[in-house]
């Protein structure tokens, strides 16, 4: 039984934790199970040139692996302040993604096959046009595997 506290005991201070008792470092590797999983909606705005055109936006859905809200609400400001960019186009203007802000910040019970991750709510004023808008995105997607 010895060896094996030794054993963990080395592999811990290589791995940094040289310093700490055992039991110091058991406690925060069994913090780090306690992440959970939440989906952010980051939006940003992308304005090419002088910004003379249809007002554009990307809204993004990414994964996030977070103590709590609070800490998976600050990585996704972090994500999309990082986000930010500009390039020339090929008509040489700038274009920039803007990051705008975090809108939605949902949690994931857990993460299985077929677990649902987002969903939206809404009303539409023309259900046929929605449903036939719907099909053929999904004709889209058929391709695929064709």
């Amino acid at each position: 039984m010895h060896w094996r506290k030794s054993l963990a005991q080395s592999l811990l201070t290589r791995r940094g934790y040289a310093r700490r008792p055992l039991f110091a470092a058991r406690k925060e590797i069994k913090k780090l199970k306690h992440m959970n999983w939440y989906i952010a909606k980051i939006i940003f705005r992308i304005v090419s040139g002088e910004g003379n055109h249809c007002a554009q936006f990307d809204e993004q859905l990414r994964l996030i692996e977070a103590k709590n809200e609070v800490a998976a609400l600050e990585k996704a400001n972090s994500l999309g302040i990082a986000g930010q960019d500009s390039f020339l186009n090929a008509k040489k203007e700038t274009v920039m993604w803007q990051f705008i802000a975090v809108t939605e910040i949902n949690g994931i019970a857990n993460l299985n096959d077929g677990t649902e991750l987002y969903y939206r709510l809404y009303e539409e004023q023309d259900a046929e046009a929605y449903i036939e808008q719907v099909q053929r995105k999904s004709d889209l997607l058929a391709c695929l595997g064709k």
